[in-house]
């Protein structure tokens, strides 16, 4: 009985709001970065999405600032009032690629040293959302792990991320500190069985943290779960084969039980793809694989309103300068909201898209100045109606998990 009642959910869900087509507003450019060395300040371009505290957006930008070794930026919400809050110096690490992490009025990221800062290979820092009050609150270690990429997640009082090389084996490492920067732990070397963490970030699933791997077993990558204090270590999936998919990249997402996440090559054209699978590990379901004209190289990882997925492709489209597109969580009726042309409009997203209520708010790396753009596009927002039906049918939370502290960011509902 009750998989009767689940099933007409979806189909009344299917019926009243996944088979309206997507009718996106124009994509806008918010803010184009004009970065010059020397003499400019300005943050350029941003690998890592924006998060908003509602009024605002936060990012950074891998490169620009006053020294040319990357800054962290802010600006309103319609583009206006754009302010570089922070340069980056020698002893603070460099090129940040990832998104922040908002808690209360503080930002939470990571910078990856990319440019091998000498006797810094990477940071963890804070910075007030007014720009003061910058600190490091650790600088890795070669023993510890660098290049801590992918950035940070929250929980339970907790910041979590990974560094994607050195450490003890030479694979990175998962790691744990406290907000004060006070309690830094390295909490799992990764060893060779266990792939090397990549591009993308944690995604937490109740007490547990879920993340991608390139290599493993199979060499074409890995999904993997583990307890925050570094135990109980589980590949729960390795991409089996390339037409599955191959090098994940970006954060996964989760909705309900089942995580969504993409990978940079693989599928049927080698070209990347989408999947989703169970949080146990089964089920596992290639939603998509691109094919040049509809997008290559999917970086970002996914983003939901409603019923409807959304992301980026690095390259591909008409221009090859990337596509943004949406999909049913079935993988169906997979549309190109925007084929990015290079020009004022950018090209290249890496990064994935932040929702603000029915807003998709993200950045690319090129346009018509060279150093990156933010952008905005407005999608059609699902009814209260579909919302609780979605709700009921088992697709209604984004997260399962009862953190005290609420992460906004990309890949995530504000």
């Amino acid at each position: 009985m009750r998989s009767a009642i689940l099933a007409l959910l979806h189909a009344l869900a299917f019926l009243l709001f996944v088979r309206v087509p997507v009718a996106a507003g124009p994509l806008q450019t918010l803010h184009q970065f004009d970065w010059r060395f020397p003499g400019s300040t300005s943050a350029g371009t941003p690998y890592g999405g924006v998060i908003t505290d509602g009024t605002k957006l936060y990012g950074t930008g891998f490169l620009g600032g006053a020294n040319g070794l990357g800054a962290i930026y802010s600006l309103n919400l319609n583009g206006s009032n754009y302010q570089t809050l922070h340069s980056f110096g020698l002893a603070q690490g460099s090129e940040p690629e990832s998104s922040l992490v908002l808690i209360g009025s503080t930002l939470y990221g990571t910078a990856a040293n990319e440019f091998n800062t000498p006797n810094v290979t990477g940071t963890v820092f804070s910075i007030s959302t007014s720009g003061s009050s910058f600190q490091v609150l650790h600088s890795f270690l070669n023993s510890e792990g660098s290049s801590p990429r992918p950035g940070l997640v929250a929980l339970d009082s907790r910041l979590y991320g990974t560094t994607t090389a050195f450490g003890t084996n030479g694979r990175g490492a998962l790691f744990g500190i406290d907000p004060s920067g006070a309690n830094f732990q390295v909490t799992r070397p990764f060893t060779t069985g266990d792939g090397t963490p990549g591009s993308g970030g944690l995604t937490v699933v109740g007490e547990r943290l879920f993340g991608i791997a390139s290599g493993g077993a199979s060499g074409n990558g890995e999904i993997y779960a583990v307890d925050p204090d570094g135990s109980d270590f589980q590949v729960i999936f390795s991409f089996p084969s390339q037409v599955l998919g191959k090098d994940p990249r970006g954060t996964m997402l989760l909705v309900g039980d089942r995580l969504f996440g993409t990978t940079y090559a693989g599928g049927t054209s080698n070209l990347g793809s989408i999947f989703s699978l169970n949080t146990d590990g089964t089920d596992f379901q290639s939603l998509k694989s691109f094919g040049g004209a509809d997008g290559v190289g999917p970086l970002g990882g996914m983003t939901r309103i409603g019923d409807r997925l959304y992301g980026t492709t690095g390259r591909g489209g008409i221009d090859d300068k990337g596509t943004l597109f949406s999909l049913r969580l079935d993988g169906s009726d997979y549309q190109i909201v925007h084929h990015f042309e290079g020009g004022d409009d950018g090209g290249a997203p890496q990064s994935a898209l932040m929702a603000h209520g029915n807003t998709l708010y993200g950045t690319t790396g090129g346009g018509a100045l060279g150093y990156g753009t933010v952008f905005a596009v407005t999608v059609p927002e699902p009814s209260s109606l579909v919302l609780a039906i979605l709700g009921i049918a088992g697709y209604g939370a984004i997260a399962t998990r009862t953190a005290r502290w609420r992460m906004r960011g990309s890949g995530s509902l504000a």
